[in-house]
């Protein structure tokens, strides 16, 4: 069976044994098996030459399947090993009509579509190994050389739009960009070079009456790898005025809305660690500045300037010229929580504390103050500026109280504080966690003022009776003098027979047992010491027998730390009452 097929001006007749060429004065076959169609020295296997047509409308190579159901393409087949081979074709079915396909025949991959409805999908495939391999979907670049490029002025690389009716559930992309299974994944990349104002990419969103995003950012990971998800990361390197991102909202917003010129958010269930922001300054020359935060009612631009020798890793400052300046309107900084200071505070004005009695409940006026201070021991110290916890302490002499020595008296004044470790950026530990004793010196002011004021009712008591003494002094001296008429003489016979005496034990603070002296007068009924805890509870209740001086050997090897008192009680009454402290 013959077949005759006709290109152009060549004429072939082939069968299953031979094949045989003839060309007309428009073509011709050279001796190394080169066609030429338009051209009498082809330089290709087939080389067309479209030096005038008889088809104003189309010229150069036509594939027609008018009349079969067989797919129209160019397929370029190479054998060689880890060689590609490439096929172009129409593609009928649900791609709309006119759509056509290239595609990479060795791995059935598509790598470009043109699709009836206008669509375009261009994708490319990584083969072999992937150490320094670049792959590029689409490259687009744009130039203003000359007066004569058209876009001298606005030279646009890619411009995506998409328009939609804004129907509830319509999504409107301008342009999507999707990479995965990579080592390092980039959904684009947008670079600016040269000109005064070289922007990288613009995002701008309007017409929306509740939410408009300028750029959204969204990086999802797995959450249990140990690597990093940005949802945004900008950097500048330059060596003039670099800023890595500037966020601004502007506009007359009604009452109750907000304006933010940043918002971050962290805020991961069960992640064992979110930061909302994270912000470092450092290598610079002048002053370098982590986060700076200024509130100014006044609508001016503000940008700080310190002297050249200051790090500051948080600077906040509110400007008191504002419509709402008031001092007690504007806050440099505001902590809603605990606050930890490793190191040193200084603070240039007086600070004041919440004291209301709206706060407060079940007060109660401290009893004994006197007693409590005489227990305490101030210290001077140095603190150990060189630890493994990362602590940061003023080498200068210190004045003050040691935490474990005031808990024994005022526990209420003691907190135990949970620093955590240090570690890196890898997650290495730098410096040790530590719990530590805290001390709250603010509880000492009301302490010593009424310990001043148990004093000086003590001293006024004094007073009075030194001041009734001396008239009975005075008054015995006249009544001498009258009657002898002559030189007073007193003769004065002092016993302590019969006073009542519980003295302070000895030692105070102790720690396995301490002794108490007392004295008990003849003329008593029943005597009793009483050991109470410092909440009031009996401990033990000794009865003492003998009258006089006499002392008690205290053993307390099972006692509780703390402190801890003990009363003298007389004929069912309490006439006095001591305090002392088990180490």
């Amino acid at each position: 069976m013959k077949t005759k097929l006709i290109l152009g001006s060549i004429l072939a007749l082939t069968n299953l044994a031979y094949a045989q060429v003839w060309t007309t004065g428009l073509g011709a076959v050279t001796t190394t098996g080169k066609v030429g169609i338009g051209n009498n020295l082809p330089s290709f296997k087939l080389d067309v030459k479209l030096a005038g047509s008889l088809n104003p409308t189309f010229d150069g190579l036509s594939i027609d399947n008018t009349g079969s159901s067989i797919e129209p393409g160019i397929l370029l087949k190479n054998t060689n090993v880890g060689a590609i081979s490439w096929s172009m074709k129409s593609v009928p079915g649900n791609l709309g009509g006119g759509a056509w396909r290239l595609s990479n025949e060795t791995n059935q991959v598509p790598v470009m579509e043109v699709l009836g409805n206008g669509q375009t999908f261009i994708r490319t495939v990584g083969i072999g190994p992937s150490n320094g391999r670049l792959n590029v979907a689409t490259v687009s670049e744009a130039y203003a050389v000359s007066a004569d490029n058209i876009g001298q002025f606005h030279a646009t690389g890619v411009r995506a739009e998409a328009a939609g009716n804004g129907a509830a559930g319509s999504l409107s992309r301008g342009m999507l960009s999707v990479v995965y299974n990579a080592e390092e994944n980039q959904g684009g990349d947008f670079n600016a070079y040269g000109g005064s104002r070289a922007k990288g990419i613009i995002c701008k969103a309007s017409g929306g009456t509740s939410n408009n995003t300028g750029g959204h950012f969204l990086s999802i990971g797995n959450s249990a790898g140990s690597g990093s998800n940005y949802g945004a990361y900008a950097e500048s390197n330059t060596s003039g005025y670099g800023v890595g991102i500037y966020a601004k909202s502007i506009g007359a917003s009604p009452n109750g809305f907000y304006h933010y010129g940043g918002i971050f958010e962290s805020n991961g269930a069960g992640s064992p660690k979110n930061i909302g922001s994270a912000s470092y300054a450092g290598g610079g020359s002048g002053f370098n500045i982590g986060v700076v935060g200024a509130a100014d009612g006044t609508g001016s631009s503000w940008i700080p300037m310190f002297p050249l020798t200051h790090n500051i890793g948080v600077y906040g400052t509110a400007n008191l010229s504002g419509p709402y300046a008031s001092p007690s309107n504007n806050w440099a900084g505001w902590f809603d929580n605990d606050v930890m200071i490793n190191g040193t505070g200084y603070n240039s004005a007086f600070s004041i504390f919440t004291s209301d009695r709206r706060f407060k409940k079940d007060i109660r006026t401290i009893e004994n103050a006197s007693s409590v201070i005489a227990h305490l021991n101030p210290s001077t110290y140095y603190m150990t500026t060189e630890n493994e916890y990362g602590m940061h302490f003023s080498s200068q002499k210190q004045f003050g109280f040691i935490s474990q020595e005031v808990e024994a008296i005022l526990p209420d004044l003691v907190a135990t504080v949970h620093k955590p470790a240090n570690v890196d950026s890898t997650g290495k530990e730098v410096t040790k966690a530590i719990d530590f004793k805290g001390l709250n010196y603010m509880g000492f002011i009301a302490l010593l003022t009424k310990g001043m004021q148990e004093q000086q009712s003590l001293i006024q008591s004094q007073q009075q009776q030194i001041d009734e003494l001396k008239s009975l002094v005075y008054s015995s001296n006249g009544n001498n003098s009258a009657n002898k008429g002559g030189a007073n003489s007193i003769s004065v016979t002092l016993s302590d027979k019969n006073v009542l005496v519980l003295d302070q034990n000895v030692p105070n603070p102790f720690a396995e047992s301490t002794v108490i002296s007392y004295n008990i007068p003849e003329d008593f009924t029943k005597a009793q010491i009483i050991f109470m805890t410092n909440e009031g509870k009996v401990i033990k209740s000794l009865d003492i027998t003998e009258k006089g001086a006499g002392s008690l050997n205290v053993f307390a090897n099972d006692l509780s730390h703390g402190m801890y008192s003990y009363s003298l009680i007389i004929d069912g009454k309490t006439v006095a009452t001591k305090k002392m402290i088990k180490e």
